[in-house]
């Protein structure tokens, strides 16, 4: 479904990107937001845990990376594994 922006510019599906540390985080505060999401953007849910730690009904929705952001804070790091997943993925929304 390719729709128009200001009469000129073809868009098609957005992609967006939800990162937390853990999984945990993407079950409890972000399954809806994830649900509503998923009829009008691509999905890609980012965290440092692993995709068995996702509630299942997102697990074969969405599409999950796993990226190397843990705890305790190291900004840095979390820095760097951030830009590498924006560069990789090119998403609209983080």
């Amino acid at each position: 479904m390719v729709s128009q922006r200001c009469g000129r510019v073809p868009v098609g599906r957005r992609k967006v990107c939800m990162i937390t540390v853990i999984p945990f985080q993407l079950n409890v505060f972000l399954a809806e937001h994830v649900i509503a999401s998923r009829s009008v953007a691509d999905v890609l849910l980012i965290s440092g845990g692993d995709a068995s730690e996702l509630h299942p009904h997102l697990r074969k929705s969405v599409a999950f990376r796993r990226v190397g952001i843990v705890r305790p804070i190291r900004p840095w790091a979390d820095l760097v594994a951030l830009v590498q997943i924006i560069r990789a993925e090119r998403p609209d929304i983080v």
